[in-house]
């Protein structure tokens, strides 16, 4: 199985690593949810958001949709009520882990931050950060609404990037 495991990852996309370890350090988590998580992962490890593209919800990104299908057909993950990794996406996480330990961290990180909010609450905060992706946003009125007591200087994606890059941030 560890041979077929790292046969499949040389054939992975950065966009299925970074699904399955969102996935894998989240526990349970549903399709919103995975979508404006993987932006702010995306963002913080590469500083680019181009794999999501407006949305009549914000962000979307039809290849983490696509990651998502295919990591579940591949026997990876399972839905239930939420999307989840199953024992062989735990060996295949594990696996991973050695070439992607600081998407990984970045992942840790970012669930961390989110801890405790809805998805509404993460939602408008993928608004407020990411204002490029509204343009097709029908509700983009209560995302402001729902944002407006967020403070997003906790959030600047450029600070967390350079707080990961030079080690000042050391949290787990």
């Amino acid at each position: 199985m560890l041979d077929n495991i790292k046969d499949f990852i040389t054939k992975m996309s950065e966009v299925d690593k970074i699904v399955l370890i969102t996935i894998a350090n989240s526990g349970k988590i549903k399709s919103t949810r995975l979508q404006k998580l993987t932006l702010i992962i995306k963002a913080i490890y590469d500083g680019k958001i181009d794999l999501h593209k407006p949305y009549l919800f914000g962000g979307f990104s039809d290849e983490v949709d696509e990651s998502v299908n295919s990591l579940r057909s591949e026997g990876f993950l399972i839905y239930e009520n939420g999307f989840r990794i199953n024992e062989d996406g735990k060996e295949l996480y594990k696996a991973l882990l050695s070439e992607e330990h600081e998407l990984d961290q970045i992942a840790k990180y970012v669930i961390k931050m989110m801890e405790g909010l809805s998805d509404k609450q993460v939602t408008a905060i993928t608004y407020k950060l990411f204002p490029a992706l509204t343009k097709n946003s029908i509700i983009k009125d209560e995302m402001e609404k729902v944002g407006k007591d967020i403070i997003i200087q906790s959030f600047d994606i450029n600070k967390i990037r350079m707080r990961k890059k030079d080690g000042t941030d050391k949290k787990n």
